[in-house]
């Protein structure tokens, strides 16, 4: 039998092991791209098309979210985090530029600067303990959206020792002709829905949108 003291920081060990974000979608409060729909573990993507494996330059990832400016992506925090991590990049795909933003309650985090699909990923620690919400922007640079494929490569939040986390209670998926819906309702009692957009190529002028209803 383990001493009490051992059994106690293994399981603190435990409960510091990261959440990937794109596997806790209850987590989204919100998320909006001038682009196709977000992608899970994928490249954004047009409605009715599977997105394509996330990679920036060279580098292919599994875990992470596939956006596209100009968009915004809400998080729930509640205080039960420590720190986010991220790669940021662009998808391949020419002409691309886009400008990364984080926000932690509102208060600016990091600006990556310009970034355009040239360039190596770049990695981003970001402390949140204590913080309620976690705001994700991908902007673009002044120049159109065309190809701004922005990629929260390994995205993903650390838990505080000893915290509860963030729990849904009800789930719900509904399909209506080309444009799917999924509610979720979390321990809060939020809502979230992901209305899907029409469109066939990067940088078009659809908007793919998931927002949270009341």
């Amino acid at each position: 039998m383990l001493p009490a003291f051992l059994t106690v920081n293994r399981l603190a060990a435990a409960s510091a092991e990261p959440d990937y974000l794109s596997d806790h979608p209850e987590l989204i409060l919100s998320s909006t791209q001038d682009w196709g729909v977000l992608g899970l573990d994928t490249a954004a993507h047009a409605p009715d098309k599977e997105g394509a494996p996330l990679q920036i330059g060279e580098k292919r990832f599994e875990k992470g979210f596939g956006h596209h400016a100009n968009g915004v992506i809400t998080v729930l925090l509640d205080s039960h985090y420590e720190s986010f991590d991220t790669e940021i990049g662009l998808q391949p795909c020419a002409g691309g530029s886009v400008v990364f933003r984080i926000f932690v309650d509102g208060q600016q985090r990091f600006d990556s600067g310009v970034m355009r699909n040239a360039d190596r990923p770049k990695l981003v620690h970001v402390p949140v303990a204590g913080a309620q919400e976690l705001r994700l922007e991908a902007k673009d640079a002044g120049d159109g959206i065309s190809c701004d494929m922005a990629i929260w490569a390994d995205a993903r939040l650390t838990p505080a020792r000893n915290a509860a986390r963030p729990r849904p209670v009800e789930t719900s998926v509904a399909n209506s002709g080309t444009s799917p819906r999924i509610s979720i309702s979390t321990c809060s009692s939020t809502s979230m829905s992901i209305q899907s957009a029409s469109g066939a190529s990067p940088g078009g002028g659809d908007s793919g949108s998931m927002r949270r209803r009341s």
